[in-house]
């Protein structure tokens, strides 16, 4: 096995496959061919390179069509109609075979080594989960990591209900505990899991990560760390629901956030974890009932009856 992951020409035979998948939906197109070239160039060779097209245009499903003339790994699946970021997620791994799978933003970027070395950690440590470090990268270049993932990324395996626990009892302080795309995942979990994943048809954008993870960490019963800095989150603020937000969208983003907490806590009740975890799911609801409570308050200020019945609602 040391063979994988050394040096020199590889036995394919014996390397894991990786489903690398994208979703994508009106992105800027210098965004999407940064994040595409960055997977096409893994140093890890076997993956499939999975590219949902969630609903876009003629135009814009023609530039992203092309891809799959310049790597024989490329695949399109394409949703006729806008279906959200869950569902698009759900149709990647749906429609992909590989052993081991992973999600990237359109707007995002992966180092180099990324996935090889995602890879290696599960493999050797026959985890259902890896998390690496991110690096979040503003949209004047800067770049930086929170102090809270650069501490988790350095903690040893932990496995069973440790690995829920680890993620509720945050209480969604560390948004990248709960985001998808900075993590690998065996497939054997995502079929375990598949269940209570795909029990959801709903249209979902806003906190659809969390209910991905709360559903795959309980499922999980091995989880590794890895302090790469690989996976580069491009922050767009500018065009954050609580800078440019209309009401209509503030209102549709608060409808999914309500949805999701409210799947979770149903899902909690069903796994009979409702008691013993309630405590830290409650204050993780609040806590984000306080950061969009910003948002709501500087939307509304604009005034007008929706923007009454918005803030009444809220």
């Amino acid at each position: 096995m040391k063979k994988i992951w050394g040096g020199g020409k590889k036995d394919a035979d014996k390397l894991p496959k990786v489903a690398i998948i994208i979703p994508i939906y009106n992105v800027e197109h210098t965004l999407v061919e940064n994040c595409i070239n960055s997977v096409i160039v893994q140093t890890y060779k076997e993956i499939e390179i999975v590219l949902v097209d969630d609903g876009n245009d003629k135009d814009y499903a023609e530039f992203i069509e092309k891809f799959k003339r310049i790597d024989n790994r490329i695949s399109v699946y394409r949703h006729e109609q806008n279906q959200g970021l869950y569902q698009a997620r759900m149709s990647g791994v749906k429609h992909s075979n590989s052993d081991y799978i992973a999600f990237v933003d359109a707007d995002d970027t992966i180092s180099i080594d990324w996935i090889r070395i995602l890879v290696k950690k599960a493999v050797e440590n026959h985890s259902d989960i890896v998390m690496g470090r991110t690096i979040c990268v503003n949209e004047d270049g800067c770049k930086y990591i929170f102090n809270s993932n650069y501490s988790v990324c350095t903690h040893e395996a932990i496995k069973g209900k440790e690995i829920f626990e680890f993620l509720i009892k945050d209480c969604g302080l560390d948004f990248s505990m709960h985001t998808v795309w900075n993590k690998l995942y065996s497939r054997a979990l995502w079929e375990k899991a598949w269940g209570d994943l795909s029990s959801h048809g709903r249209h979902l954008i806003m906190t659809e990560d969390i209910l991905f993870s709360c559903i795959l960490f309980y499922h999980a019963q091995r989880m590794s760390f890895s302090n790469h800095d690989g996976y580069f989150y491009f922050r767009n603020i500018q065009s954050s629901t609580i800078n440019t937000g209309t009401i209509s969208k503030c209102r549709k983003d608060i409808e999914d956030l309500s949805y999701v907490f409210h799947s979770v806590k149903n899902f909690m009740k069903k796994q009979r974890g409702w008691e013993q975890y309630k405590c830290f799911y409650n204050e993780w609801l609040n806590r984000y009932f306080r950061w969009w409570s910003m948002s709501v308050e500087k939307i509304c200020k604009v005034g007008g009856t929706e923007a009454d019945h918005l803030k009444t609602d809220f």
